[in-house]
C-alpha cells in the first residue's frame, strides 16, 4: 500500500483494524434485509478497505467502490472492483439514473454538508434505486463520537429520516442496528445485548459488549 497518512492509513492500518469475517457478514444481512438482487450495480462511496462491497460483490452484485483516497483504489484494484476517485466536492463523477444501490458505512457523519450530498445520492440513482446509509447513533455514541478527529455531522434516528426527506427519497426507514452477526439470527441474543447495554463501559474492549453499547443507525430510501 502507499504510505500516505491519511485517514485509511491511520484509522483502519492492518494492525489497529485487523481483517474480520465480520464485513461479508454484514453483506448477507443487508443483501437479505433489504431485497437486493444479483447483478445489480452497487455503489459504496467511502468504500475504503472495500470489506463490505467485497461482500456484496462474492452475492453477485456489480460493484463500484468511490472514495477520495488513493489507499482505496489499491484495495478496489487487488478485489477486481472498479474504481473511481472522488473530490472533496459532494459530486459524483457518474451519469443520472446510473446505479442501482448506492450504500455507504460510517461515511455521512464526516461530512459538513450531508443534504448536498444525498441529493447527489439521488441524481445518480435509477428511478426505484436504492439508497442505504449506515451511521453512529449519536445517543449511544456521544460519550465517544468525538474520539474520531475527522467526525463532524451526528445523527439520530429523526435527523436521518428528515435528511433523507430532504433528498425527496421515498419508503424511508431508519432504524437501529447491533453490529453483533449473532443478534441478527437470534432475538434471545438480542434481548440479551439490550439488557447488558445499560451497564457496558464506553470504552469497553470485548467486542459482545462494545458493540451491544455502541449502535449505528440504518437509513434506507428509495428514489
Amino acid at each position: 500500500m502507499t504510505a500516505d497518512r491519511d485517514y485509511l492509513n491511520v484509522s483502519y492500518s492492518v494492525q489497529r483494524t485487523p481483517f474480520t469475517d465480520y464485513p461479508s457478514k454484514l453483506a448477507q444481512h443487508l443483501f437479505k434485509k433489504f431485497e437486493f438482487k444479483t447483478k445489480m450495480t452497487i455503489l459504496e462511496v467511502g468504500a475504503g478497505r472495500c470489506e463490505v462491497l467485497n461482500g456484496f460483490k462474492n452475492l453477485g452484485l456489480n460493484c463500484i467502490a468511490a472514495d477520495i483516497s488513493l489507499v482505496c483504489k489499491e484495495y478496489a484494484e487487488a478485489s477486481g472492483i472498479d474504481f473511481a476517485l472522488l473530490k472533496n466536492d459532494n459530486k459524483l463523477p457518474f451519469e443520472n439514473d446510473s446505479i442501482d444501490i448506492i450504500y455507504t458505512k460510517s461515511l455521512i457523519e464526516h461530512i459538513l454538508e450531508p443534504t448536498a450530498l444525498i441529493m447527489e445520492f439521488v441524481r445518480v440513482l435509477k428511478p426505484g434505486g436504492k439508497l442505504l446509509c449506515l451511521t453512529p447513533d449519536w445517543e449511544s455514541n456521544m460519550k465517544i463520537f468525538y474520539d474520531d478527529v475527522t467526525h463532524v455531522k451526528p445523527f439520530t434516528t429523526k435527523s436521518l429520516e428528515q435528511l433523507f426527506e430532504m433528498g425527496g427519497l421515498k419508503n424511508i426507514s431508519t432504524e437501529i442496528l447491533r453490529q453483533l452477526p449473532s443478534v441478527w439470527k437470534s432475538k434471545t441474543i438480542e434481548v440479551i445485548s439490550k439488557i447488558v447495554r445499560p451497564f457496558v463501559h464506553r470504552r469497553a474492549k470485548t467486542k459482545f459488549l462494545r458493540w451491544s453499547r455502541e449502535l449505528m443507525l440504518i437509513g434506507y430510501g428509495e428514489k
